[in-house]
C-alpha cells in the first residue's frame, strides 16, 4: 500500500496538499504512473482515501481527494471491493466534516461516479462469464436508490453500509481490500 511504496506515498501527498492550486492535470501526472499500472490502481485509491481521513480532517484535503476521484475514476477503475469503499468514503464524508453545498455536490457527484463504475465492473464480470445479467439481477438505477445511503448493494462479506463509519478506516482494513 502507500506505506510499502514511498513513490505512491509521495504522489498522493502532493496532489492532496492542502494549500495550494486546486488539483489539476499538471499535479495529476504525478499520480498517472501508478493509475496506469493496473496492479497499483487499488493502492493509489486506498492511499488517497487514508490520507482524506488523515489527522486533523481538512477541507481541503477531502475536496481535493473526491476532486480527484471525480477525475480518475471512469478511467482508471478500482476493483469492486475498493469501489465499495469509496462508496463508503463518500456517504461518511458528509458525517464526519460540514460540507458547504458545492462540496456536497462534489462528493455526490463523485458517488454517482464509483456507482457508474461498480455498475460497469459488474456487466463487465457478467459479460465475461457469457451470462447476461437478467433483470431481477441489475442494480437499480439512481432514482431507485435511497439518497442518503450507499449507492452500491452489499456483497457478501461487505458489512452494511447503511450507516456507514464516521471515522477512518483502519490501515489493515485497507490491507484486507482487493
Amino acid at each position: 500500500m502507500a506505506n510499502a511504496n514511498p513513490g505512491l506515498a509521495r504522489a498522493v501527498a502532493e496532489v492532496t496538499q492542502p494549500f495550494g492550486s486546486p488539483v489539476s492535470g499538471d499535479v495529476l501526472r504525478s499520480l498517472q504512473k501508478y493509475l496506469q499500472d493496473k496492479k497499483s490502481v487499488d493502492n493509489v485509491y486506498k492511499a488517497l482515501v487514508l490520507r482524506a481521513w488523515a489527522e486533523p480532517l481538512s477541507q481541503a484535503v477531502f475536496d481535493k481527494v473526491v476532486s480527484i476521484f471525480k477525475q480518475c475514476l471512469l478511467r482508471h477503475t478500482p476493483s469492486l471491493d475498493v469501489l465499495e469503499l469509496l462508496d463508503e468514503f463518500c456517504t461518511a464524508l458528509p458525517r464526519a466534516l460540514p460540507l458547504p453545498p458545492s462540496s456536497m455536490k462534489a462528493v455526490q457527484y463523485a458517488q454517482a461516479c464509483v456507482c457508474r463504475a461498480y455498475d460497469n465492473c459488474v456487466a463487465q464480470a457478467a459479460a465475461s462469464q457469457q451470462r447476461p445479467l437478467t433483470a431481477e439481477k441489475k442494480l437499480p438505477t439512481m432514482h431507485e436508490r435511497p439518497a442518503s445511503a450507499s449507492r452500491l448493494p452489499p456483497r457478501g462479506r461487505t458489512p452494511s453500509l447503511s450507516n456507514p463509519p464516521t471515522k477512518p478506516p483502519t490501515p489493515s482494513l485497507l490491507a484486507n481490500v482487493g
